[in-house]
């Protein structure tokens, strides 16, 4: 990084966290070479993070970018569904921001689940799941294990091992928690959003008020016509922030972001 690039990253830091917090995560985020603990202001407990991993651009993305603040929404919601949660950072800051809803995280690779588990170990409204969202109940396994921790990808496999993940639809999700309806559903599903929303989506569709979700189409071709397919049965308001599409249902009151 220049000269000019780590002053304004400097200048980013402390400009979201202070001018004692922002320095000290900016220096831990970026030169430590270990597994590293973040106290972020205004946060119940501490953050873990694996430095020169995809957890510091993650991290950046939803506490100093706010790509999930849905404050524009007016929601209170009671019950949030966090699919393909990382290691989740997207979690605490639903936590952190809707203290009284319940939150079910589902992430299905191995080395990030157990960093979910320890950053959200504090927060007593949070449930983490070691498994994938997908459109059956099906058997699989990440297909791309090198790449970047955030880009983790599944496809369906008939070995079964250690390695084997849990293919778990929604209707099976809701069911396991007697959930009847869903104020937020977020997903960051790398792709899977097409099978996802391919088929079997009628019996849950209809429960869910938001949708925040990333597609994927650079990765897995015909995310976005599966997931507009879908939707487009349902009566739904759209906005685009970032790299999320939001659909809020048209019953909810809302202001334009």
């Amino acid at each position: 990084m220049t000269v000019r690039g780590k002053f304004n990253a400097l200048l980013k830091y402390i400009l979201r966290f202070g001018p004692i917090h922002g320095p000290l995560i900016l220096l831990r985020i970026g030169f430590n070479t270990e597994f590293t603990r973040i106290h972020v202001p205004g946060y119940q407990a501490p953050m873990f993070l694996r430095p020169n991993t995809s957890d510091a651009p993650t991290f950046e993305k939803i506490f100093m970018d706010s790509e999930y603040d849905l404050s524009f929404l007016n929601l209170n919601p009671k019950l949030i569904i966090d699919g393909g949660s990382n290691v989740g950072y997207a979690t605490i800051f639903f936590a952190q921001r809707y203290p009284n809803a319940r939150i079910i995280s589902v992430e299905p690779e191995s080395s990030n689940f157990r960093l979910l588990v320890q950053n959200t170990r504090l927060y007593p409204n949070v449930t983490c799941i070691k498994a994938a969202l997908w459109n059956r109940k099906a058997f699989l396994k990440i297909e791309n294990l090198r790449d970047e921790k955030y880009a983790f990808r599944v496809t369906e496999t008939v070995q079964m091992n250690s390695h084997t993940i849990r293919g778990i639809t929604m209707m099976d999700l809701l069911s396991i928690f007697n959930i009847k309806h869903v104020d937020i559903l977020k997903l960051d599903i790398e792709g899977a959003e097409k099978e996802l929303f391919e088929s079997n989506y009628k019996a849950w569709l209809d429960k869910i008020d938001v949708i925040v979700i990333e597609l994927h189409d650079r990765l897995r071709e015909g995310c976005s016509a599966s997931f507009y397919q879908a939707t487009s049965q349902y009566r739904y308001k759209h906005f685009r922030r970032s790299e999320h599409v939001i659909l809020v249902g048209m019953n909810k009151n809302f202001a334009r972001p």
